[in-house]
């Protein structure tokens, strides 16, 4: 599911691209406190993560912040951040790996 924008979870994936490349974004309409796992899942396969030079980029009004994939790494996860919002906390993971959490 896609999620959705007036009602839990406060969120809407606007594109699934399972083949191929392609750029998914995720819009967060409520934040509600607790934790945020970010992660990008090598769907297709279709190359590893290592070289498919994959940029997640997370934007809070008109702050940016941005992360490319490691070059290194095996697995189909990259798990890129995870947010508290309960406290406040990014915690950068920026790895490849086979299981994200």
């Amino acid at each position: 599911k896609k999620g959705n924008m007036t009602t839990n979870p406060w969120a809407l994936l606007h594109e699934d691209m399972r083949s191929g490349n392609g750029v998914e974004i995720i819009e967060i309409a409520k934040w509600v406190k607790g934790k945020y796992y970010f992660a990008v899942h090598n769907y297709s396969g279709d190359a590893s993560l290592s070289t498919c030079h994959v940029t997640f980029t997370i934007t809070n009004g008109e702050q940016e912040l941005q992360f490319k994939c490691p070059s290194s790494g095996e697995g189909k996860w990259w798990s890129v951040l995870i947010i508290d919002t309960s406290i406040n906390q990014w915690e950068v993971i920026n790895k490849i790996v086979e299981s994200p959490w």
